[in-house]
């Protein structure tokens, strides 16, 4: 298991760096994939960004409606519709938890574990608020401080 970095480490608060295709095919990032989805598991955890484990690059796993892990590198929002208001918690914020507004629907476009282009048109308000929120982690963004 990975250690998940807390708050107020600056990790947290510095934005992450894109990856290029050979760098995600590298077993270095395709083994830190896996140990995230086994770290987000253990954290009963519904998604994950590399900065939350220490490690600055543009990378997030994220929970599906179909109990899949699923992963996105250098992803970036295109479209967004309509807002909800949630309260959200955060595994680098253990114990806390905020309101925070959100966008219902959201299409991003990133990268696949395998450097193939995606393009993710959220369905599930429960999808998108994860994105979002993966999102703004790997932009330096936390919950508390939206």
């Amino acid at each position: 298991m990975l250690d998940i970095v807390n708050y107020p480490d600056n990790i947290l608060t510095t934005k992450t760096r894109e990856l290029s295709p050979e760098e995600i095919k590298s077993s270095e990032v395709q083994d830190l994939i896996d140990e995230m989805i086994k770290t987000c598991i253990n954290a009963n955890g519904a998604g994950l960004a590399a900065n939350q484990v220490g490690n600055g690059i543009s990378l997030c796993i994220y929970l599906t409606n179909e109990h899949l892990f699923e992963v996105l590198i250098n992803p970036v929002i295109t479209k967004q519709n309509g807002h909800i208001t949630r309260v959200e918690g955060c595994l680098s914020l253990p114990g806390q938890a905020y309101r925070i507004k959100r966008f219902k629907q959201i299409v991003v476009k990133g990268l696949d574990r395998d450097a193939k282009p995606v393009t993710i048109k959220t369905k599930s308000k429960n999808v998108a608020v994860r994105l979002q929120h993966e999102i703004d982690h790997l932009n330096g963004i936390l919950i508390c401080n939206k």
